[in-house]
């Protein structure tokens, strides 16, 4: 399928509107050639949203050209109980940065996805992201066809999840029911045009009508069938041992040398993800397959079957049926990709952390199907009377282009056809809940009211105000009591910010729901660029009562508390002013919106990111809006800055916690008081006779030095 193919296909630009326009989850699906691979080729290549691609393993990771979930988001191996306590991960600086600014999580072959790995990316990305929404808020793309590779689940491990889930695929996710989704079903196949063939293979694999099915392709059961001379039949097996012992068997019957080719790795490249042979051994006259797509002269694919012809020193000339030349290919390259934050443009990048090179040949007498996912046969014959699992019959005669071109070693046998009546449910209610346009444009207009609704409820600043506010309280309720105060203040502020954002949220969607015009040209941009105005104004206050909060404690424990609090306040409320200021100044669109605001996560996230936004900030709103009241807790902040400096020093002098020498309450009394006589230390709060003989001539005299300063 190419992408003009794909732009006529209906179900094709159904998906990607669905993707594009909408937040909603999708699972797309479809059977073998319907061009899943293609359209996330072409989402990722035509989106303006953040993409991340992740794969269950490292050769399907390769395969998709992302990464792997586990690495992704560094998970643990083994079941994830939910409820359980675990270790939680250590993200990096960058790592947050991309998981936070990301719009979509695609997971490629998701059918080999367990219920509870998905529920373990839920628990993730909430604790990272947003606590309260399902997969802390980011979009799910899950695709794959679950008539083919199902998960897989050890006994062991199905004995600790059995209680918790219906099953182990992936829809009985706990987290994924309470998300919801849409599934979407692919139904036109590019592989296949014979109408009885594909008739065949829906009715395996869905296991209807089998007794006339089988009794079909069995026909196609030819036990003395000896593959013609050049026309490069290959054996679909379903045990690896089987594949093996047929292509050396073959190997060994061919005279003349064999040579081998060694892979050439650069960097990191983990040996479970190799996608071709660590070392291939050929001979002249070996039928071999190439096992890569040829991007760049397009001589080969994967999947093309030929003879060898000739070897070189590091490359291997082959001979194709209907290709006039034969092609000669060195070592090819796969790289083992990871995403990253570019420093300077803060844009989403891929880094390349090691390369595989090798010549792209197998030797292709047999091959297991399972190492044929996901390629296409002229001729093929297909041993899966020794079926074991769900799916594989289905993949093995759906890798042929027609009932001609197929083989069958042994007769199919009814039990080896293995399907899951969980897995035929699940994807007849997929296709009696899809959606229709008027349901999918109400997505897309609920789309652009959830983006808007991320700015005017602010509900989550509130929540993170909330948990500041009651360890700020039992911080410096007794230092900083006036503080304290503006504190009950900016709590009532934004309980009826909240209530004005609910209102204000009731009179945009109802525009958005009513609007005919583009978006560009609506009421709404003018309403949301006075609500921006508004709310930014009433946040700032907020903001700036934050910076006016000491950023020490004397007691160890209740620091790391503040500190635990105050980032997410902080880097919340930035967020939320700057996309405010940003919607003030431009029309919103969701694309640049989404741009904007993955760029400033971005920069949060940065060292000092937070500091940065709020100097630019509190640089901007210079002019626009009086500064912040000063906590009138201390009377001399000047004078308290130096006997910070000065109790800062003693301490280290003395090799003792600051709070140690002088309480912060001793030297805001200080500041209030201005003792310049030991009476008058003495009469400062926390400063008893052994402080002021200690630390007393010091105190005074800067106290002293300060008031003469004034004069």
């Amino acid at each position: 399928m190419n992408p003009s193919e794909s732009s006529e296909n209906p179900e094709l630009r159904l998906a990607f509107r669905l993707a594009e326009h909408t937040g909603t989850n999708i699972f797309l699906t479809g059977k073998a050639g319907t061009g899943k691979t293609t359209f996330l080729r072409n989402l990722c290549t035509r989106s303006s949203k953040r993409i991340v691609v992740a794969a269950p393993t490292g050769i399907a990771a390769i395969n998709a050209r992302g990464t792997t979930l586990h690495s992704l988001l560094q998970l643990s191996f083994g079941p994830y109980i939910p409820g359980a306590r675990r270790e939680a991960q250590k993200f990096s600086k960058r790592k947050l940065a991309l998981i936070r600014s990301m719009d979509m999580l695609v997971i490629d072959e998701v059918s080999m996805v367990r219920a509870d790995l998905l529920d373990y990316v839920d628990e993730v990305l909430r604790r990272v992201r947003n606590p309260n929404r399902p997969f802390g808020g980011v979009q799910l793309l899950l695709i794959g066809d679950l008539q083919q590779l199902p998960p897989v689940v050890k006994e062991d491990e199905w004995m600790l999840l059995r209680d918790r889930y219906a099953s182990p695929y992936f829809f009985h996710s706990q987290a994924l029911a309470a998300a919801g989704y849409i599934t979407l079903e692919l139904g036109k196949v590019y592989r296949q045009d014979d109408a009885e063939f594909l008739s065949l293979l829906n009715n395996i694999r869905s296991g209807r009508d089998l007794p006339l099915t089988l009794e079909t392709l069995n026909r196609r059961y030819l036990p003395s069938f000896k593959p013609p001379t050049g026309e490069h039949w290959i054996r679909l097996t379903t045990h690896n041992a089987t594949a093996r012992s047929i292509n050396d068997s073959e190997m060994a019957r061919i005279a003349g040398k064999e040579k081998s080719y060694s892979c050439i790795i650069d960097g990191q490249f983990p040996e479970n993800a190799y996608p071709a042979d660590e070392t291939l051994r050929l001979k002249v006259g070996a039928q071999v397959m190439f096992i890569k797509n040829d991007t760049e002269s397009h001589l080969y694919f994967n999947g093309m079957i030929g003879t060898v012809q000739a070897l070189g020193v590091d490359e291997v000339t082959v001979r194709v049926p209907d290709v006039e030349q034969p092609i000669t290919v060195g070592r090819a390259i796969w790289e083992n990709t990871r995403y990253d934050i570019d420093p300077k443009t803060k844009e989403m990048t891929e880094v390349v952390d090691g390369a595989f090179a090798q010549i792209p040949l197998r030797t292709a007498w047999a091959i297991t199907i399972h190492k044929s996912q996901g390629l296409t046969f002229n001729h093929a014959c297909i041993d899966a009377s020794s079926s074991f699992a769900h799916g594989q019959a289905y993949v093995a005669l759906s890798r042929c282009r027609n009932l001609e071109g197929l083989v069958l070693t042994s007769p199919l046998r009814q039990d080896s056809i293995i399907t899951d009546p969980a897995v035929n449910n699940f994807l007849e209610q997929g296709r009696l809940t899809r959606p229709d346009g008027s349901q999918v444009t109400r997505l897309e207009l609920e789309y652009v009211a959830t983006l808007l609704d991320k700015l005017f409820l602010p509900d989550q600043i509130e929540r993170y105000f909330g948990d500041f506010h009651r360890v700020a309280e039992e911080a410096f309720r007794s230092t900083y009591p006036n503080l304290m105060q503006r504190y009950s203040v900016a709590a009532r502020d934004l309980a009826e910010l909240r209530k004005v954002g609910y209102n204000f949220a009731a009179q945009y969607r109802g525009i958005i729901a009513a609007d005919t015009v583009p978006l560009s040209e609506s009421e709404l941009q003018s309403r949301v660029r006075a609500g921006a105005k508004y709310f930014y104004n009433r946040l700032i206050p907020v903001n700036a009562l934050l910076s006016d909060t000491p950023t020490e404690h004397d007691s160890s424990q209740l620091q790391k508390r503040l500190e635990r609090t105050r980032e997410p306040l902080r880097k919340e409320l930035l967020l939320t002013i700057a996309m405010l200021k940003y919607l003030e100044e431009h029309p919103f669109s969701t694309a640049e919106y989404l741009k904007r605001r993955a760029q400033l996560i971005v920069m949060l996230e940065e060292p000092g990111g937070s500091r940065k936004a709020d100097a630019a900030q509190r640089k901007e709103r210079k002019g626009r809006q009086k500064a912040a009241q000063e906590s009138t807790d201390i009377s001399n902040p000047e004078l308290f800055a130096k006997l910070r400096r000065w109790r800062m020093a003693k301490a280290k002098e003395l090799e003792v916690a600051a709070f140690q020498v002088l309480s912060t309450k001793a030297l805001i009394s200080i500041c209030n008081n201005l003792p310049v006589t030991p009476k008058g230390l003495m009469e400062c709060n926390g400063i008893g006779p052994t402080l002021a003989e200690r630390h007393g001539e010091d105190v005074i005299k800067i106290v002293a030095n300060y008031i003469r300063t004034k004069k």
